[in-house]
């Protein structure tokens, strides 16, 4: 049984079997629909599944383009109130990467601060990705969850074949390709069963309980960035809250991601 939108839960309260979970074939974007949801008061923990979206979004108004049946994408939407939003993406990248690779055997990793990369023999390429977006929720009746997010993730079930990604970097693979051969069930289970737990926790005690997991898979940490296309410096890991710590010319700088896109000035060998 699920609460109706007016007794709709914050992550605090939250258990994996607490989420409204549906499923649609196609629909333009999982977040945007959760989004259009929320403008007329809807602010039940729901997890949206697509199998295809035609206008998917990524950060930066970026297009995260999805072929049927290829890919697994879902926004989860909920009643949200931590003390500090920083490091929120950062903290879910942690959690996906537990689920979907509990061993830490396949070579995945996060690249600051909302993607998820494999590093083959080719150099990286893309996994998944995080979209966290909000709204105010000043209609809703409670006062102890101040904004209504929502939390997209596009995932690769099977290296994408489509003609839009020429040219891209990195390029796309799927888990399919890295060593993971699960059912959308089963994948989505795992990940309910360590985001829905992360989120209270981030909630309660912000980003700093993954600060030490996030470290370990951090791409970024110790390889030279560049910011909006232009050399910046050497990536020195991310402070307590999130922020991206990079030495340069002129000392030690933090970037926070609504900011600047950040991009390894090399591929990896």
């Amino acid at each position: 049984m699920y609460p109706k939108d007016s007794e709709a839960l914050s992550t605090l309260a939250l258990t994996p079997d607490a989420w409204r979970v549906e499923r649609v074939q196609e629909i333009d974007s999982t977040s945007s629909e959760l989004m259009r949801r929320s403008k007329s008061g809807r602010f039940d923990p729901t997890l949206l599944v697509a199998r295809q979206q035609t206008a998917g979004r990524g950060r930066q108004g970026k297009t995260w383009l999805s072929e049927p049946n290829q890919a697994l994408t879902f926004s989860l939407g909920f009643l949200f109130n931590p003390k500090d939003w920083m490091g929120l993406s950062l903290a879910i990248g942690v959690s996906l990467l537990k689920a979907i690779d509990p061993l830490g055997s396949l070579k995945l990793g996060l690249k600051w601060p909302n993607d998820v990369w494999h590093i083959g023999p080719k150099g990286p390429a893309k996994l998944a990705g995080i979209l966290i977006e909000t709204v105010s929720n000043t209609s809703h009746p409670r006062t102890d969850a101040s904004r209504y997010c929502v939390l997209g993730i596009g995932l690769n079930l099977f290296t994408p074949k489509s003609s839009g990604f020429e040219g891209q970097f990195p390029q796309p693979i799927g888990l399919l390709e890295v060593g993971v051969d699960l059912n959308e069930d089963e994948l989505l289970a795992r990940i309910l069963a360590e985001i829905t737990p992360a989120l209270s926790r981030f909630e309660g005690q912000g980003f700093k309980p993954f600060r030490s997991d996030f470290d370990r898979l951090d791409l970024l940490k110790g390889h030279e960035v560049t910011v909006n296309a232009t050399p910046f410096g050497v990536a020195a890991g991310v402070s307590e809250s999130g922020a991206l710590m990079v030495n340069t010319p002129s000392g030690l700088e933090s970037i926070v991601s609504q900011e600047v896109s950040v991009r390894p000035s090399y591929i990896w060998q």
